[in-house]
């Protein structure tokens, strides 16, 4: 929902989301300047707390137009 967390609770919120909807959907954002390997962790913590199916929000770069 757009709240920042701990980590710990960040991992209860998750559990007890995944509890009440089965089929719920994880959607990852972090910001651009944030470590990969912290990206990972937050994966992780995510597939611990038994929600396997997940999305990766990514800002792409805005395309520059062609010269002519």
């Amino acid at each position: 929902d757009g709240e920042l967390l701990e980590r710990e609770e960040a991992s209860l919120e998750i559990i007890r989301r995944a509890e009440q909807n089965p089929n719920i959907q994880a959607v990852i954002s972090a910001d651009k300047g944030l470590e990969y390997g912290e990206v990972v962790k937050i994966i992780d913590l995510v597939k611990q707390s038994g929600i396997n199916t997940f999305a990766l929000n990514i800002e792409r770069e805005k395309a520059v137009a062609a010269k002519e």
